[in-house]
């Protein structure tokens, strides 16, 4: 809002960074703030020289939302993107890591990110209570700094043996997530979710992890469609039949470096820094 103001007295561009739905998430009783917020957002995208959403999720939501072209034509998606020397794939690293942490022999599904509500960790534990019925060998791998996720891992049932939790720096993410044979993507079904860019999804796949994700969260049911990388859940009730499919997935030849190189065409570091030099230099 200060660089809008600011542009009706000054020669300058303003790109607006738009990074959530502010006036949707509100409490649907909060009727009066939610106009207000409402009116905010629409003058800030019309003001604004450029806008940046993270999905064409994002984007299309916007598109029907205001129906202006003004505002249309002025959206550019850049998803959230990963390192790529940060993350890396390596066979030899996978196996290397795999014994040093003493997991050859596991089957290990990976969970990254906190235990929040509206990631679903709820979820996240009745799937791998499925997938252990399936799998006696599957084993728990979670990323997360949350310090009350191993409690509630503990009082869900889940055997102390069959799980290992990690808070670590982000500089060492990459060294677990590659240990994994399958990555968890799950969120509530409220808009923020369905327009969202999770960052674990470039981390999963860069790091060799095909995915099994609920449906409609940002660009994850293209970006999987696409490069045939996951499994997604249409319904809750059916997550043993998807992961069936996803552990079929996990066998086929190759798949690991197919996640790696659905990461580098989509999801790169490199390309969102050319997508945003290109924006920057189309204002000037």
């Amino acid at each position: 809002m200060s660089a809008v103001i600011i542009k009706m007295f000054r020669k300058i561009k303003v790109l607006y960074d738009n990074r959530g739905l502010v006036s949707d998430e509100f409490d649907k009783k909060k009727k009066f703030r939610i106009i207000v917020e409402n009116l905010i957002e629409r003058y800030l995208l019309l003001r604004s020289d450029a806008i940046v959403v993270v999905s064409n999720a994002f984007k299309n939501y916007l598109s029907v939302k205001y129906q202006n072209d003004n505002i249309n034509k002025k959206i550019n998606v850049i998803e959230n993107s990963f390192s790529e020397k940060r993350f890396i794939f390596s066979e030899q690293l996978r196996l290397e890591q795999r014994k040093k942490y003493k997991l050859e022999d596991k089957f290990i599904m990976v969970y990254s990110g906190p235990s929040v509500y509206w990631q679903r960790f709820d979820l996240v534990l009745t799937t791998f209570k499925l997938l252990k019925q399936i799998k006696k060998e599957a084993f728990l791998l979670v990323v997360s700094y949350d310090t009350n996720i191993k409690q509630a891992i503990v009082e869900s049932g889940i055997n102390m043996c069959d799980f290992s939790v990690y808070n670590i720096p982000a500089s060492e993410v990459n060294n677990l997530l590659i240990m994994g044979d399958f990555g968890v993507i799950f969120r509530d079904d409220r808009i923020r979710s369905k327009v969202c860019a999770p960052i674990k999804l470039g981390e999963y796949l860069a790091s060799g992890l095909p995915i099994l994700s609920m449906s409609e969260i940002g660009d994850t049911d293209s970006i999987i469609h696409d490069y045939n990388v996951g499994v997604i859940v249409k319904n809750v009730n059916e997550i043993l039949i998807e992961l069936k499919k996803i552990i079929e997935l996990t066998n086929v030849p190759n798949i690991k470096k197919t996640c790696r190189k659905a990461a580098e065409k989509r999801l790169s570091l490199v390309s969102s820094a050319d997508k945003y030099f290109s924006i920057y230099n189309n204002l000037k």
